[in-house]
């Protein structure tokens, strides 16, 4: 028997691919510079202090933020009139949507 009389094991064939994920969108800001122009464009679109973001979530192509607001001050302070904002934000930061979720006493305990 010589080596041409040899037969070969067939070439493995590939294996089929499978369903690749789509590729994930590159973020162009960190949780932190999110919280940062949700902050800032809130206060400036209503003219409210902030009082906390109280979370940052990705949304969809952007992002969402929950901002606490001072909407009326009293004294003491723990009867100050809070509400929470929802603000949706574009990949890049901008605002697109905003809107008044609740409205709480800064003293209240609870959700």
């Amino acid at each position: 028997m010589t080596d041409n009389d040899k037969t070969q094991p067939p070439a493995a064939e590939p294996a089929p691919a499978e369903a690749a994920a789509p590729p994930k969108p590159v973020r162009l800001l960190s949780v932190v510079q999110a919280a940062q122009k949700a902050r800032q464009q809130l206060q400036q679109i209503t003219g409210l202090d902030v009082a906390t973001v109280s979370a940052v979530e990705e949304h969809e192509s952007g992002w969402r933020a929950y901002v606490n607001l001072v909407e009326l001050r009293r004294v003491p302070t723990t009867s100050d009139v809070l509400a929470t904002y929802e603000a949706v934000l574009d990949p890049s930061g901008e605002l697109v949507t905003y809107r008044r979720l609740r409205r709480f006493l800064r003293g209240q305990v609870g959700e």
